[in-house]
């Protein structure tokens, strides 16, 4: 008995058309990747700013620190 795995490729194969039957998603998949990078950005700002102004202000000397610390931390992945 052979080990090797079905091939499918063939049942996946889109049909010749002569209009696109991705709805030019290649063409556009730049554009889409550049918003989710502005998305992203924009919610680890939010997410910064909310931590400077709201929840470290109940914070004082070395707890704000190592808090700043592990956010630095946290950001630098």
């Amino acid at each position: 008995m052979a080990d090797t795995a079905p091939d499918y490729r063939s049942t996946v194969f889109l049909p010749e058309t002569d209009f696109p039957m991705r709805a030019g998603l290649p063409q556009r998949e730049p554009d889409w990747l550049a918003r989710w990078e502005r998305i992203g950005m924009a919610v680890i700002a939010v997410t910064v700013a909310k931590v400077f102004l709201i929840d470290a202000s109940g914070l004082t000397g070395l707890t704000r620190v190592f808090s700043f610390l592990g956010l630095g931390l946290s950001l630098a992945g």
